[in-house]
This record gives structure tokens, C-alpha cells and sequence, in this order.
């Protein structure tokens, strides 16, 4: 059916390895597609499905198979497969992607089920933040916006959406900044400052799929980090298992 949510992978237990949530035991429901091409993507499977998407990633040269990577699903089968992987109502439920907010109208009966049968007490979502929540999402959900900077190699008119991060500020987001270098450094001041973030709200993370790449850039985030007021975030997953599908 065509309203129901396309999905890459669903997958657990796992450890959340980024954010608030760090060290938490998972769920993860990652939906397929984005609308955004970040250079540094660490899931291109849920997007890279041509050619043209392939020359925008700096590690892809062969597209993936949208038809092997992308299945639709109704909220009975995605519960079925949290039931398989013995989910229970203790553990945390990340939504991500690609982009899940492009599959609002889907996701609705999804986190409604959620709710219904006592799963929806510790759900969490990531999103870029380029697009707003609609109105039927209620309170209690762990938002995580990740906010494209330059490095990401998107355009500032698909990466940038100000009335959508003021929504998101207003629910009480945290907010996750992937740096790549100094002008990103700059960059995460100026965003901070202009939209009058909660410091004690916003993550810098280092980019990068190995551990030895997430501790060097971790080093040089540090001090600036602790500086300014801002989190640091590690990539647990990483420092564990690599770039591990399914981690």
C-alpha cells in the first residue's frame, strides 16, 4: 500500500552510540530515502539508489538496490518484527533514517500502535531538521535534530529550514552537530547563536566509520566543546564494531 512506510532495516538489540541516549539499549526502525546527499553519509543504503547519487558520496561508486534495500510496511508488520527481535516496553525505539520525517503520513499509525500496546513510552526520532513535525505528534518523544553544515556537501537551500528547527526547538529537541572540520566548528557557533539554543541541548559529534578516525576528531573537538558549553559525543557503535551494518 501506497501510505505505508518505506523502510531500510529494522534491527536490535543494539547500543545507541550517539546523543543523550548513548549506551542505551535499542531498537532501531530505519526508514529508506532522504533529501539530503551528505558526503560523509554513514547509511548511503537508504538513499543512494542511482548513479548520480553515487558520485555525491565520497565512499560509494556503485549505487544500491532500492529494491533489496527499501520495503514497505504497515504498522502490524513493523510490530511484528520488534516482537522477533523481542522488544519489550523497557527498551528505547530510535526512528531514523535516511529521513524520517519525509513519511509522516505513515509513521502516524505506526507510533499510534506503538502507544496502544505500551511501546511508545521511550520512543525516539533523528531527523536533519529540514522539515516540521505535523501537529498529531505528541508529547514525550526524544527528539534528536542533526543539522546539515557545509562539510555535508549539501546545498544551504536543502540542508537549511529555519521555521522547521524552531518547531523542532519548541518541542524540546536536542540538537546534534556532525563536524568535519574548523569551518564546521564556526559554523555550529553561529547556528547556536542565531537560533538561541540551550547549550546544554546541543552535541558535537566527530565524523567518521572507524575508531581511530572518531577518537583523532574527538581530540580536536574537545576543548572548543567544553569552551563553549557544548556536549561531546562519541560514536560508541563505531569504537565497538566499525562500520558494521545493523550496530
Amino acid at each position: 500500500m501506497s501510505g505505508d512506510l518505506l523502510v531500510n532495516e529494522i534491527f536490535g538489540p543494539v547500543w545507541q552510540g550517539e546523543g543523550r541516549q548513548a549506551g542505551q539499549r535499542c531498537f532501531f526502525i530505519r526508514t529508506a530515502t532522504c533529501n539530503l546527499e551528505c558526503t560523509w553519509c554513514d547509511t548511503p543504503q537508504t538513499w543512494v539508489y542511482n548513479e548520480r547519487k553515487a558520485t555525491k558520496h565520497s565512499r560509494i561508486d556503485v549505487p544500491f538496490n532500492v529494491r533489496t534495500e527499501s520495503t514497505r510496511m504497515n504498522q502490524y508488520g513493523v510490530m511484528t518484527q520488534l516482537h522477533e527481535l523481542n522488544c519489550s516496553p523497557r527498551d528505547l525505539i530510535v526512528i531514523s533514517g535516511g529521513e524520517p520525517m519525509l513519511q509522516q503520513h505513515a509513521l502516524e499509525p505506526i507510533i499510534q500502535h506503538l502507544w496502544l500496546v505500551g511501546m511508545g513510552g521511550n520512543l525516539a526520532v533523528e531527523t536533519a531538521g529540514t522539515i516540521a513535525p505535523e501537529e498529531w505528534w505528541e508529547d514525550g518523544i526524544q527528539w534528536t535534530v542533526s543539522p546539515k553544515l557545509s562539510g555535508s556537501g549539501n546545498d544551504p537551500d536543502k540542508r537549511y529550514n529555519a521555521d522547521a528547527i524552531m518547531a523542532f526547538k519548541d518541542r524540546g529537541a536536542d540538537f546534534k552537530f556532525v563536524v568535519t572540520g574548523p569551518e564546521d566548528m564556526v559554523e555550529v557557533d553561529h547556528f547556536v547563536i542565531g537560533h538561541d539554543l540551550d547549550r546544554s541541548q546541543v552535541w558535537v559529534m566527530p565524523e567518521g566509520i572507524t575508531p581511530e578516525a572518531v577518537m583523532e576528531g574527538a581530540g580536536k573537538l574537545a576543548d572548543w566543546a567544553s569552551h563553549l558549553g557544548y556536549n561531546l559525543t562519541l560514536r560508541q557503535h563505531i569504537l565497538m564494531y566499525g562500520d558494521e551494518r545493523k550496530r
